[in-house]
């Protein structure tokens, strides 16, 4: 018998019990999380000297974010004096939505799995799985310079930032246009599989082609969450900035006045990071969005008209049209040797050029990624929520750019 078994037992006989498994069949049958095998588990170490005085049942994904029932579980223990029962602690201990609340409590708790992590050894186990975790990546890091070096790239980390880009730029861009049908769905109450599988009924294509399935749909579900935080908290964060506070600041004055938090997790600095980020990435993508639908048109007519890109640069640079921050990042990464940053505001030829790539394959990722009956349902949900008629937006902006052409 393990030596664990025999020295490290419950002080209490009354016990609270967690089972989970994953929302997932597939992953139930891959990962042996079934709550009928921990129940089996409990029973032939339970036997018939303690007493089972509460039982909770968790449904979740492979990344844990909430914890619902395991909070309550811990909670019950905690006014009981119980001991908490984890019969498949698995690979739990990876996750802070896992160990933080189970360290914060400070109660007595049994894994039936691995019984040497308990209340006295947690805290040393999170620290070995944060520094193997920090190992793991420095490793990659490592080995993906030495390999890049060996194969004449020592430039790979940002020939990977490059091609990444655009695909999170298209996968934000999806989201964005999907918000709408997501929150229709969740006013009809509608379930996550309920969503996925509505999706598909009414014709929706998944953000790479083909059928929704549930992880496809949380994916997405994220994305729209964190969108929504970021375009929230746009003029908060704008004037958190202007008083030059760092991430931390930022954190405990989002907390203070109670912001909403994606996945409502609690604000700290890496969170806060991620949202800035992600409003950064929106704003790029509707700077250059309008500089697609209001000037790119004209960019191509100049060409047709056999204008060279420098003439058209000339032409923008006289109209007061700005680079957009897309084209900038990109000129900005296209140095071999180094990253820099672009200093001059003038369009030159080259910018030109750059600008009628990222426009063009902005084009294609739309077209890629989004179903037409998509963009048609968001158009309709998107009137009935805001009012907002996106075919009349479209003739203003059309407008727009018939005057803007006058002028060029």
């Amino acid at each position: 018998m393990d030596n664990a078994h025999s020295t490290i037992k419950p002080k209490t006989e009354d016990l609270v019990v967690y089972y989970w498994e994953y929302d997932e069949p597939q992953a139930q049958q891959e990962m042996g999380t079934a709550i009928a095998q921990q129940k089996q588990a409990l029973m032939r170490y339970k036997g018939h000297q303690k007493r089972v005085i509460g039982e909770y049942m968790e449904h979740h994904d492979r990344k844990h974010r909430e914890l619902k029932e395991f909070r309550k579980a811990i909670q019950h223990a905690k006014q009981t004096g119980a001991t908490l029962v984890i019969p498949q602690l698995q690979n739990l201990t990876r996750f802070e939505s896992f160990t933080k609340p189970l360290l914060d409590a400070n109660i007595e708790f049994y894994c039936l799995d691995q019984p040497r992590v308990n209340n006295m050894t947690l805290a040393a186990v999170v620290e070995n799985i944060r520094f193997l975790r920090e190992k793991h990546s420095r490793l990659i890091s490592e080995g993906l310079a030495r390999t890049m070096a060996q194969l004449g790239n020592p430039n790979a980390l940002q020939e990977i930032t490059k091609v990444n880009k655009p695909k999170t730029e298209s996968a934000v861009l999806f989201a964005l246009i999907l918000s709408p049908i997501i929150a229709y769905y969740r006013m009809q109450g509608y379930s996550q599989r309920r969503m996925a599988q509505t999706l598909n009924d009414e014709g929706f294509s998944a953000p790479e082609g083909g059928h929704w399935v549930l992880s496809q749909l949380q994916k997405v579900l994220d994305r729209v969450d964190m969108n929504d935080v970021a375009l929230s908290l746009c003029a908060s964060l704008d004037e958190f900035e202007q008083k030059g506070y760092n991430n931390g600041q930022i954190a405990k004055a989002l907390t203070a006045m109670r912001a909403k938090s994606p996945g409502r997790k609690p604000w700290d600095d890496y969170l806060v990071d991620k949202v800035r980020e992600r409003l950064r990435t929106i704003r790029e993508i509707a700077n250059f969005n309008e500089f697609v639908v209001l000037v790119f048109p004209h960019l191509q007519k100049y060409q047709e008209s056999g204008l060279s890109d420098e003439e058209i640069a000339t032409r923008l640079n006289q109209d007061g049209i700005e680079i957009p921050e897309r084209v900038i990042w990109e000129l900005e990464h296209e140095n071999e040797d180094e990253v820099t940053q672009l200093a001059r505001k003038e369009w030159e030829a080259h910018d030109v050029e750059v600008a009628r790539r990222i426009a063009e394959r902005r084009k294609a990722d739309i077209v890629h990624y989004v179903h037409p009956h998509t963009l048609q349902r968001s158009e309709v949900l998107f009137k009935e929520f805001t009012g907002v008629d996106i075919a009349e937006k479209a003739k203003e902006l059309n407008q727009k750019a018939q005057e803007s052409e006058e002028k060029l």
